[in-house]
């Protein structure tokens, strides 16, 4: 079976969601309303919260019992997680084999000029793309966005959804602005009340 299958009950203190997903997609976007489940959805496909009976098959492989690190995917969080110690750089090329790519990758976000810098240095935006840099050029199987756009300007945003668009990678990501999916040519996967499906 090829593309990506989430079934999944996520419950949390006062919440539960119910995952349905099947998306043969390259591109498949949670939409919905905040504190639907879009980033819960994100972070049991990642294997960060425990999830008992989920079943998430990627291009045919069982990814459900398996810890995160052996699920081989990559992931920006909504919020930048970059390590403060390191450089941008650094930051970017941390856990990847390869670093070829960084250059074309930096110079389409337009990071080039922040690669020698450290994360204290950046604005927002800044960090949000150097974040994104990081979750593209790992080799993944998957690739998952929570809200990758956020805090980008329109020529920015414009950037990055046409990066996107030229990547021959699957990826699973979150956004609030439904253009986007449409300018991505991806999945709708509507998540409110509930239910991701």
């Amino acid at each position: 079976m090829s593309g990506l299958s989430i079934r999944a009950t996520i419950a949390r203190t006062g919440f539960e969601l119910r995952v349905d997903i099947a998306s043969d997609a390259r591109i498949t976007v949670l939409h919905g309303p905040s504190g639907a489940g879009k980033t819960l959805t994100l972070h049991a496909v990642a294997g960060l919260i425990p999830c008992p009976d989920a079943r998430i098959v990627l291009e045919g492989r069982d990814l459900s019992s398996l810890p995160p690190q052996r699920r081989n995917l990559s992931m920006a969080f909504q919020e930048p997680r970059l390590f403060p110690h390191l450089s941008v750089r650094r930051n970017i090329l941390y856990a990847c084999r390869e670093t070829g790519g960084l250059a074309e990758l930096a110079d389409a976000l337009d990071i080039t000029n922040l690669l020698d810098r450290r994360p204290a240095d950046l604005s927002g935006g800044q960090a949000q793309r150097v974040s994104l840099a990081r979750a593209l050029l790992r080799d993944s199987d998957l690739t998952l966005l929570d809200e990758p756009f956020t805090g980008l300007d329109a020529s920015r945003k414009d950037a990055a959804i046409t990066l996107l668009s030229q990547l021959r990678r699957r990826i699973l990501m979150v956004s609030h602005d439904p253009g986007d999916a449409a300018r991505l040519n991806a999945q709708v996967v509507h998540v409110a009340n509930g239910i991701a499906q």
